[in-house]
């Protein structure tokens, strides 16, 4: 997972400048009350995506000790568990494609 870097500068209390590590402009925040969430916002992103890596793979680790090798099915035992990993990577999944769309 690549990730870019983001710095924000307050300006003279008005709000903030948002610029990545290049030096590239992205945003001049004006509300003070939403400026700390949307510097914010790059590094929860970035959190989001290892988090959502991190759940997928004790998702498939659950999946293959509860794989039955006959059928190729997950085990009746682990259906609910494995069906709330899918709810939260979906939502995961949500939250991320509104957050990247342009």
């Amino acid at each position: 997972m690549s990730a870019q870097r983001w710095t924000a500068k307050f300006k003279g209390g008005l709000g903030m400048v948002v610029s990545s590590e290049r030096g590239e402009h992205i945003a001049t925040v004006y509300e003070h009350k939403q400026a700390p969430l949307i510097a914010a916002a790059p590094a929860l992103l970035y959190q989001l995506q290892a988090a959502r890596e991190f759940i997928a793979l004790d998702r498939l680790n659950l999946v293959d000790a509860h794989m039955d090798p006959l059928t190729n099915a997950v085990e009746e035992c682990a259906k609910g568990e494995v069906a709330e990993y899918d709810v939260m990577l979906a939502g995961i999944d949500a939250a991320i494609a509104k957050a990247v769309q342009s």
